[in-house]
């Protein structure tokens, strides 16, 4: 199976612990990832660049994952 390349996933989730193992897969499946813990930082990013995904947590400690959406 042949897996995107230069693919890049934005993952906002306060779990450390998901989030370098969420990295680390879909890493060694070709994909770039940027991470956060924090909505701020997330729209921050995206001002600089837009993902090809996002993988959003809604139970963030400093806002919702929705607000990245909005």
């Amino acid at each position: 199976m042949k897996y995107p390349q230069e693919k890049l996933i934005l993952i906002v989730d306060d779990d450390t612990d998901f989030q370098n193992w969420f990295s680390r897969a879909m890493r060694a499946r070709g994909f770039l990832i940027t991470s956060t813990n924090r909505v701020a930082d997330a729209l921050q990013l995206i001002s600089l660049f837009m993902a090809d995904y996002f993988i959003l947590d809604l139970k963030l400690h400093d806002s919702s994952g929705f607000s990245v959406v909005e």
